[in-house]
């Protein structure tokens, strides 16, 4: 993430906003400013081995620096939600912050269904390197 504070006219280095141990690609990456000004993203890592979770991200500052933690507490394999006739790839993922916490939705297939699962994440729990 670079941040410009001149509409544009220069930019910050690069900052990464998050990342995910051993994951090989991400998607569907959501993001939104908390009434407080913190910034949150959520994204859904791939691992190699055909599965996925959820991350979400924090910023305190503006895009300047940012702290990760994972939502799902679960990998969901992929295979699962394709060798059902009636999955298809799910667009349902988005976030939502309050003083205390970054609430987060999702689709995938883990219960034998589509469906949407929640996951929150106390803003109190990211940890800032320093």
């Amino acid at each position: 993430m670079a941040v410009s504070e001149d509409h544009g006219q220069s930019w910050s280095p690069v900052t990464v906003a998050g990342s995910t141990p051993g994951a090989a690609t991400y998607s569907k990456v959501a993001f939104e400013y908390s009434r407080d000004g913190v910034l949150g993203l959520m994204w859904r890592a791939y691992y190699p081995d055909g599965t996925y979770d959820i991350w979400s991200s924090i910023s305190r500052d503006h895009g300047k620096t940012f702290a990760t933690r994972n939502g799902s507490h679960m990998h969901v394999r992929q295979e699962a939600i394709r060798s059902k006739p009636e999955a298809v790839e799910d667009d349902i993922q988005d976030l939502c912050m309050d003083k205390e916490n970054i609430h987060m939705v999702w689709g995938d297939a883990r219960a034998g269904f589509q469906g949407v699962f929640y996951g929150r994440v106390a803003i109190s729990s990211f940890e800032f390197g320093h």
